[in-house]
């Protein structure tokens, strides 16, 4: 009987994806052990995914710290960030707009950076612990302190980078898909001069 059926071919597609092409080899052979693994497959490739994970540690673990840190590092450097430029603000040297984009610099570096350091493809695991930690978890954190519903952000009245909330959101994800834009450009760029 073949051990090779939706589940373990899902997740020998995540192994693969985990370990990148240059590991090739390696995935062809986990899915033909797989396949001869018989009804024991499904464990096997659990197995084959561990081994992936641990695999891409090992080789990229200063990089996975790296990316796990920056949301952290974005989030401290706008608490330094927004003095210079809430000066600029009040001092009319730059509108609400530019305030609001201003202040997404950090963010958006450390996305740009993401994408630079990602060897292939989008980081979409990064993207969505990035967007989590920086902009959903302070909501939470917000909403508990005041004693507040956390959805409180997404009322009609709600402000975005004192923005009304729907400009605010929509620049934010704008703001976002450069970033990520950039670091792609910035990552393609890389490879083709190396």
């Amino acid at each position: 009987m073949s051990g090779l059926n939706i589940w373990t071919r899902a997740i020998l597609r995540i192994a693969n994806y985990i370990v990148g092409d240059e590991q090739g080899e390696w995935c062809a052979a986990m899915a033909a052990e797989t396949d001869a693994a018989g009804d024991r497959s499904l464990y096997w490739v659990v197995g084959c995914l561990i081994a992936a994970w641990k695999m891409r540690l090992s080789s990229d673990w200063k990089r996975i710290a790296l990316l796990i840190a920056a949301p952290i590092f974005a989030y401290v450097a706008v608490g330094f960030w927004i003095y210079p430029v809430t000066w600029a603000m009040r001092a009319d040297y730059i509108g609400p707009m530019g305030w609001a984009i201003a202040l997404q610099i950090p963010y958006m570096a450390a996305i740009m950076l993401a994408m630079r350091l990602t060897p292939t493809g989008l980081p979409v695991l990064f993207i969505s612990y990035f967007c989590a930690t920086v902009f959903l978890l302070p909501g939470f954190v917000f909403a508990i302190m005041f004693d507040t519903s956390p959805f409180l952000f997404l009322q009609p009245e709600a402000n975005w980078l004192n923005l009304p909330r729907n400009q605010g959101m929509a620049l934010l994800l704008g703001l976002i898909l450069v970033s990520v834009a950039i670091g792609g450009w910035w990552r393609k760029r890389a490879t083709m001069q190396s």
